[in-house]
Formats: structure tokens, C-alpha cells, sequence
């Protein structure tokens, strides 16, 4: 298949993963890095933010140029588009005379009031494309509302070279004795993590956005570290803590994350909040664990903690259920290609599949 990949490709995304993938995978690709228009950064200087918040500018009138004139050339079977929020409608509309189908994937929620601004312009053309593949139930059913041509609820998956068990030195003090959660900042995680810190100071954070911390006690207690972990030590951090703790952005209306397929991916010990697909995806208590409130969490902290060759085995269970389960990108992007080119009906969800006891 010839596809036109349209996404970030900067080392530290998941879109250049998925683009490396459909690569070996046999197709024949061409990638538009947003990359260099866009740079994947959170410290972007300030015209930049306010060319991102008007929603145009040199960097959208470039890239939007450079897709059109690709899709050209390309004349591809396919348009990929990952999170195509610099887009503009009119340029998908010409895109469609170009490549035979049009396909948009991302993992956020573009309906949340603090994000809807930003993908004003993906709103506005999401009926050019022939499919969408999002990761939320409640974000597919929005886009349907919308006017999507089509849905395809799916996992956001995993990149089984990367994601796999790995031992190194990391300097991360006592790290299988450790608790870490690898993930951007919000404020409603700092009330977990604080728990956290009453049960043990073995505990590590990373991602970006810490810097506006607001818990005195986590920052005096040097926890935090804004740099984040990226490639081999990211998956050793996972496969080698004591537990790796999966929550969720409510703001995103999460029910699972790409860390709830990449901490088990590794071998790691995941303990994340309870939720239907979480439950759908691991068996409690025997590929990870769960938990619905701040007082469960800590209780399961503690004993797992005390118990680190049970932690051990769930979490070498949970790779083995990822494995078998297809949840990695060797297995679900086929699937999700094969779909893309020949789309049917307005919804398909991997997850109701599951639920009927099916392989999607």
C-alpha cells in the first residue's frame, strides 16, 4: 500500500513509532514531519503560542502547502493523519482528489473546554476524512454527533521494539523497591502522588509539566524531574520499579492511556485506576491491579510493596497477555489499515468486541 504519513516524528512520539512500523510492515511510505513546522516541545516561544492560538500563521500556511503538494506528487492509496490539528479543511477537501482514502488517528480528547480551541481546524474538516480512529468511547461518539463518516474506537497500543522488559542502570535511587508514574503534570494527580510519599520517599516522577507543581511536599522531597524519560529508559524505569502507577486524565475522559499497554509491555508491575476498559484489557489481581479510590490505591502501594515477588509475576503475567492479546502495533496495525481503505459502517469499536468475547 503506498501511504502519505502526516504526523510528528521527532524520536520522542508515538506517531514516529507508528510510522516506523507500517514501514517494516512492507508499505510503501512518505512521511510530512510536523514536526519541523511544529516543533514537539512545551516551551515554544511566543509567537509561536499565539500562531497556535489563532490557528494560523507562516508554520500552518507552510505545512498545509507541503501536504497538499505531497499528496500531489504521492497520489497515495492512503493519508494518514496523526492529530491533524494544523490542517486546514480546504486542504483535506483537495487531498481527497489526490489519495484514494483519508484517515485521521490521535488519543486525545478535542471536545474538552481547555482543548477545543486547538483543534478548531480539525473539528471543522472532520468530515473529509473516511475514517477516525480514536482511543476514547465518549470522543467517538462525539465525533459521529459531529458529522465523522465513520469511527473506529481502538486501543492506543504499543511499539513491541521499544516497549519491552530492559535491565540498566538508571539513576533512580532503590528503583525495584521504587514507586514512579511517568506521566504529565496535572493537578488532580497531586493528591495520589503525596499519598504515595506517606507510604514510602522511594518515589519518582518524570514527565513535562512539573515544574508547576503546586505540593510543597513533593517538591521539597526532590521527587519530581520535569526532563522525562525517553527510549531504553523508559522501559527499563518500567520494567524495573517496584510498581508503576497508571492514572488517568479526566479532563481527556480517559478509560485507558498508552501506559496502560506500555508499563505491562515492559513487564512491569501496573497499578491504575479501575476502569471497564482497564478491565477489559488485564484480569485484576493476575495481569495488574486496579483501584477506585486514593485509600485503595495506598492499601495496594503497601502490600505490593511488602510482596514484591507477587508485584513480579502480575506484571510478567501482563506481558504475556499483551503478547497474545495483539495489543502491540505489529498486530493492530494491520487491522487498522486494512480498515481504513475499506471502511464499514459509521462505528467500530475493538473494545465492543471484547466485551462479546471476540479478537477485534
Amino acid at each position: 500500500m503506498k501511504i502519505l504519513f502526516i504526523g510528528n516524528c521527532s524520536p520522542k512520539s508515538t506517531s514516529l513509532q507508528r510510522f516506523n512500523w507500517m514501514r517494516q510492515l512492507g508499505h510503501d511510505i512518505a512521511a510530512v514531519d510536523s514536526n519541523r513546522f511544529f516543533p514537539f516541545t512545551y516551551q515554544l516561544p511566543l509567537w509561536k503560542r499565539v500562531e497556535n492560538r489563532l490557528g494560523i500563521g507562516p508554520s500552518f500556511l507552510a505545512l498545509n502547502r507541503q501536504v497538499l503538494a505531497a499528496a500531489q506528487v504521492s497520489s497515495c492509496d492512503l493519508l494518514w493523519v496523526e492529530k491533524g490539528v494544523h490542517l486546514f479543511p480546504q486542504t483535506l477537501a483537495a487531498c481527497r482528489k489526490y489519495c484514494s482514502s483519508l484517515a485521521s488517528f490521535h488519543l486525545d480528547d478535542p471536545f474538552t473546554r481547555r482543548g477545543s480551541k486547538g483543534w478548531r481546524h480539525h473539528l471543522a474538516g472532520m468530515s473529509y476524512y473516511d475514517v477516525l480512529f480514536v482511543s476514547k468511547k465518549a470522543v467517538a461518539l462525539d465525533c459521529l454527533q459531529r458529522g465523522a463518516r465513520c469511527v473506529y474506537e481502538t486501543f492506543s497500543g504499543y511499539d513491541p521494539h521499544l516497549h519491552r522488559p530492559v535491565t540498566r542502570d538508571l539513576p533512580i535511587p532503590a528503583l525495584s523497591g521504587s514507586v514512579i508514574f511517568i506521566g504529565h503534570y496535572e493537578a488532580e494527580r497531586e493528591r495520589f502522588l503525596e499519598a504515595v510519599l506517606n507510604v514510602t520517599p522511594h518515589l519518582f516522577v518524570s514527565s513535562w509539566g512539573w515544574e508547576k507543581c503546586r505540593s510543597t511536599k513533593l517538591r521539597q522531597a526532590g521527587v519530581l524531574h520535569c526532563e522525562g524519560l525517553w527510549g531504553d529508559d523508559y522501559a527499563a524505569a518500567l520494567s524495573q520499579a517496584g510498581i508503576a502507577l497508571g492514572l488517568l486524565t479526566r479532563n481527556h475522559r480517559d478509560l485507558h492511556t498508552s501506559r496502560s499497554f506500555e508499563i505491562p509491555a515492559c513487564g512491569g508491575f501496573m497499578l491504575a485506576e479501575r476502569t471497564v476498559e482497564h478491565l477489559l484489557l488485564f484480569q485484576e489481581g493476575v495481569e495488574a491491579e486496579f483501584f477506585a479510590d486514593l485509600v485503595e490505591m495506598v492499601d495496594k502501594v503497601k502490600y505490593y510493596l511488602a510482596h514484591p515477588d507477587e508485584a513480579r509475576a502480575i506484571g510478567q503475567r501482563g506481558r504475556q497477555r499483551c503478547l497474545e492479546s495483539g495489543y502491540g502495533y505489529d498486530k493492530c496495525i494491520p487491522r487498522w489499515l486494512e480498515f481504513a481503505m475499506n471502511p464499514r459502517g459509521r462505528m467500530r469499536s475493538d473494545f465492543e468486541l471484547l466485551v462479546q468475547g471476540k479478537a477485534p
